[in-house]
């Protein structure tokens, strides 16, 4: 299926017109009720984007598979590797504050659980050889969770044509609760284990959560900038 989405990419890009991917409906720039229009249209949306789409650049994420995150500690590294992410299709729009007038905007979407699955290893930096303290297999789950996602963008013209230019973004991510489980531990250092839980623990607590937001923030960056890159106000929104 990825070999498939990019080489339909691929042979459709030389000759592809700059529209609207056919899952989108359009809203009109002049409806009142033009963010609840946008909270509409983004839900049903959603379950084919995350299938991978060739106008966003968005890879498949049923799941999203990341090939490696790093985490880093006061005195320690964690490396995720073979990083799978399940959830994308449950996220939902729950709140938009788009208009035109405006440079900040902002979308809430939510998801009731995310699930991860890894392998790590953690390495500790004050080492003078960088050997592996320990590490095995990671699953995690994140419960109830929030992300609002806010872009400042500003106007630009262009052949006669109205564009948004992403200027900076910024995403917040609150979970309610994470649940997780480490399995396959080993150490090669003496009488280190209790250091190396110790680490395990700060990577759920402190780490886990703001190394999701930074996925989720590249994730909705690529659609700002493609949209924006690719299509005109009027071209996004009917009038």
């Amino acid at each position: 299926m990825k070999l498939a989405l990019f080489l339909l990419c691929h042979t459709l890009a030389a000759t592809a017109n700059h529209v609207l991917p056919w899952y989108i409906k359009q809203c009109s720039i002049s409806d009142p009720n033009l963010n609840q229009c946008i909270l509409r249209n983004g839900n049903l949306a959603i379950p084919e984007m995350v299938k991978g789409d060739c106008f966003f650049n968005n890879p498949i994420s049923v799941p999203l598979f990341v090939p490696e995150i790093n985490l880093l500690g006061d005195d320690f590294t964690a490396s995720l590797r073979s990083v799978y992410v399940r959830g994308f299709e449950t996220f939902k729009l729950t709140d938009v504050g788009f208009n035109l007038a405006n440079r900040d905007q902002f979308i809430v979407v939510e998801s009731p659980i995310l699930e991860i699955s890894a392998d790590y290893i953690i390495y500790d930096r004050n080492k003078l050889i960088r050997s592996v303290q320990g590490g095995g297999k990671l699953e995690a789950v994140l419960h109830q969770n929030i992300a609002n996602y806010t872009p400042t963008v500003e106007q630009r013209q262009e052949n006669g044509k109205i564009y948004l230019n992403l200027l900076s973004d910024n995403l917040r991510l609150t979970t309610k609760k994470i649940y997780h489980e480490f399995s396959g531990i080993y150490s090669n250092y003496y009488g280190n284990l209790n250091w190396f839980i110790k680490k395990q623990k700060i990577i759920i607590d402190e780490k886990l959560r703001p190394a999701m937001a930074k996925l989720l923030l590249n994730y909705l960056s690529n659609i700002t900038i493609n949209l924006s890159k690719k299509l005109s106000v009027f071209e996004i929104f009917t009038p």
